[in-house]
């Protein structure tokens, strides 16, 4: 695949040195992905990468200028759209559960209104029970704001994937 070359196409991220836009491309490419074009972040092609190891698939959402799409269909869980979430890990282990669900949540309000289930990727973490709780509790800290409220939260940690119970 060749590098995108529409108007406004960003040619070099700076979250791919030092390895470079030719290494992060061929990522890309080994993905069971169809991304139409889309040059994907450094963050996006770890977390499908990781996603696919455990055996799920995705069918990528072109991205648009004109609105807020969610990233992609999970074609073997449910077909419908959903939403990658990479908080910063800088610091994460020093942080409390909700020090660090402040991070993820901050993350997931801004697009809730037109991303309703969301991907919290927490790379190599682990999900630890206090977080996974502060999960737990998105849709209720959010009950004054209905527009910001999400319909599921999912959250791929070293240990797989996991079903937050939203309240």
């Amino acid at each position: 695949m060749t590098p995108p070359r529409q108007p406004g196409a960003s040619r070099a991220r700076p979250e791919w040195q030092p390895e470079g836009e030719a290494f992060w491309w061929a990522r890309q490419e080994q993905l069971h992905l169809p991304t139409y074009g889309d040059q994907l972040t450094r963050a996006e092609v770890l977390f499908m990468e990781r996603f696919e190891t455990l055996g799920h698939r995705a069918e990528w959402i072109p991205k648009t200028r004109a609105a807020k799409t969610p990233d992609f269909y999970w074609t073997t869980l449910d077909g419908r759209p959903w939403d990658i979430k990479s908080p910063s890990l800088d610091g994460w282990d020093t942080m409390t559960p909700k020090q660090q669900y402040k991070r993820i949540a901050g993350r997931i309000s801004e697009d809730a209104p037109f991303k309703k289930r969301v991907v919290v990727d927490l790379s190599r973490e682990l999900l630890l029970e206090g977080l996974a709780w502060e999960l737990s509790q998105y849709n209720e800290w959010h009950r004054n704001a209905p527009d910001h409220q999400v319909m599921q939260i999912m959250v791929l940690s070293r240990a797989g994937l996991y079903t937050v119970g939203l309240t």
